[in-house]
């Protein structure tokens, strides 16, 4: 179920690859690394970070008619690994949001429920953070550091 971050990094910048081969100009997207960490050494759920880029993609660039950039970025705080996924699109449209809930479990709401049980069994797990606004919509996610 844990992976290195480097390998869910790894893997979503292959996804990132073949969307754009896809969408062409419609999807920019950079990576930027403020850590200081080897990302071999952080343990991160497999498969949780794609599902943001994918969301990122499908409602926040590729409504745009120029398509939009999707930044995804590593910065160390001294307890904590954060990971952003921001995207400039036109961030959540709440009704909207509310109106997929009723019909169907949202992605977000299925990824918390994964980071709560992951938590709970490592005690140290996953927080995600989401914040949306005119400006694109951003994703916080902090994994505490492995103590050495």
């Amino acid at each position: 179920p844990f992976v290195s971050l480097k390998k869910e990094l790894d893997s979503v910048f292959e996804y990132l690859e073949m969307e754009q081969l896809r969408f062409g100009d419609k999807l920019r997207f950079e990576f930027i690394d403020q850590s200081n960490v080897n990302l071999d050494s952080v343990k991160v759920p497999s498969m949780l970070i794609q599902p943001f880029v994918e969301n990122a993609i499908k409602h926040g660039i590729l409504v745009q008619d120029n398509g939009g950039s999707l930044t995804i970025k590593v910065e160390e705080e001294p307890e904590n690994i954060l990971v952003f996924i921001q995207d400039d699109g036109p961030g959540i449209d709440r009704e909207a949001a509310k109106k997929r809930k009723e019909t169907s479990e949202s992605a977000m709401s299925a990824i918390q429920k994964r980071l709560d049980i992951i938590q709970s069994l490592k005690q140290d797990g996953a927080r995600l953070n989401v914040v949306s606004s005119d400006k694109g919509v951003t994703i916080k996610l902090t994994f505490k550091k492995s103590k050495s």
